[in-house]
């Protein structure tokens, strides 16, 4: 199935190699890294060769990639096309915070704050407490303290407030 799509690059016929790419599914096979592969060719023939096809193309990738749970180059593919929020939805499906918070603060501003309230909201469903309090301090000892684990609880407060004295000082 991919000779045709190879020949057809090789010869520059980029319109239709991208389609032949595209035409490889979870169908055709289950080696999801070749899927990928393939897949993210389409993409980037559409986006050197065939601006025109860019939008849809990377779409089509980032939602294949997606279903298929490589949720960091759905984003990467989402971020190719200008699709910030999305790309930035697509790290956070991966748990990939810092580079959701890097896309926000480079890209899309305005999605600063909610990739961080989904970061503290992550880390208090997975119960990592000292995570957590390094990124909302109240929120982290709240975690301690409901699972009666004081000695941490207390830990946690006193590294935190030895921090911040030395950050005002």
């Amino acid at each position: 199935m991919l000779t045709p799509a190879k020949t057809w690059e090789a010869n520059g016929d980029y319109s239709r190699a991208i389609d032949a790419y595209l035409k490889m599914t979870v169908m055709q096979t289950t080696d999801y890294a070749l899927l990928e592969e393939v897949w993210y060719k389409a993409l980037e023939l559409a986006l050197k060769f065939v601006p025109m096809k860019a939008g849809n193309v990377g779409t089509t990738v980032a939602e294949r990639l997606a279903e298929i749970s490589r949720f960091e180059s759905a984003g990467e593919a989402y971020l190719s096309i200008e699709r910030d929020k999305e790309s930035i939805d697509m790290f956070v499906a991966g748990d990939k915070w810092d580079r959701a918070r890097a896309v926000a603060r480079e890209h899309a501003p305005q999605f600063e704050q909610r990739v961080e309230d989904e970061y503290v909201d992550s880390l208090k469903k997975r119960g990592k407490a000292e995570e957590l309090a390094s990124v909302d301090v109240i929120a982290g000892l709240d975690l301690l303290a409901s699972r009666g684990q004081w000695a941490k609880c207390l830990q946690t407060a006193e590294n935190e407030v030895s921090s911040s004295v030395y950050s005002v000082v």
